[in-house]
């Protein structure tokens, strides 16, 4: 059974399972703001053990949907193309997902945030694009590929997963890349910074002038980046 979810191909497959994530997240947490209170204003009454064990089945529905969507995501960046319909000077999306060199707990928010819903939509809108992500988790980021792709005048929007900073890219768990070294980078339309950016000085969307549709500021979490791309996708 967990195979088939894992193999789902359809775009709109994708997003029934990515907004069933986001139900069940609400749920638990609504089950568990109600059970906490029942607790306290009327001790393990009836209804509290009710709300209880709605908690924890809740729990196992956020994790088994977390674990199909993980390695839905995990699986479909190891075989998803480094470019699509690149042809000679086309105008393409940039997306970068890193998957390489960070410790072992970080990729719950690379491979949770849902990627697979940005890059089905372009595929959906034969919408060309190149993709720097590596499958093999241990091999160091490609800065130079990333530089090619920012400086590329033809690359118009830019999609950044990962984990990070406001002013950067954090490609190990010792190195950030900043974006100020791509400040003279040719001007975007679009620049989509899906990671953290709670710190530094100035994002990639300001150095290059860029819009955006997303908060900069602050911490993110995987959910957010889900919800982005329903919304927007």
């Amino acid at each position: 059974m967990l195979k088939i979810f894992v193999n789902i191909k359809s775009l709109n497959s994708i997003k029934l399972l990515a907004r069933l994530i986001i139900i069940s997240l609400l749920l638990f947490l609504l089950s568990s703001l109600i059970s906490i209170g029942l607790i306290i204003s009327s001790g393990f009454s009836f209804l509290a053990y009710v709300f209880i064990v709605f908690f924890i089945i809740s729990i196992f529905i956020l994790f088994l949907l977390h674990y199909v969507w993980i390695r839905l995501n995990k699986d479909y960046l190891k075989n998803a193309p480094d470019e699509y319909n690149i042809k000679g000077e086309n105008k393409y999306v940039g997306i970068v997902a890193t998957t390489s060199n960070l410790p072992q707990e970080n990729y719950f928010f690379v491979y949770c945030s849902g990627i697979i819903l940005l890059i089905e939509y372009l595929k959906s809108k034969q919408q060309p694009f190149k993709l720097l992500s590596e499958p093999n988790e241990g091999k160091k980021f490609d800065k130079q590929k990333f530089r090619d792709i920012v400086n590329d005048p033809n690359c118009t929007e830019l999609y950044i997963l990962g984990h990070g900073r406001k002013c950067g890219l954090r490609i190990s768990e010792n190195e950030l890349f900043h974006y100020f070294l791509l400040a003279g980078a040719p001007k975007k339309d679009k620049i989509v910074q899906l990671h953290c950016n709670h710190k530094g000085y100035r994002s990639l969307t300001e150095l290059l002038h860029a819009q955006t549709d997303l908060k900069r500021d602050g911490l993110r979490f995987p959910w957010q980046n889900i919800y982005y791309f329903l919304r927007n996708f």
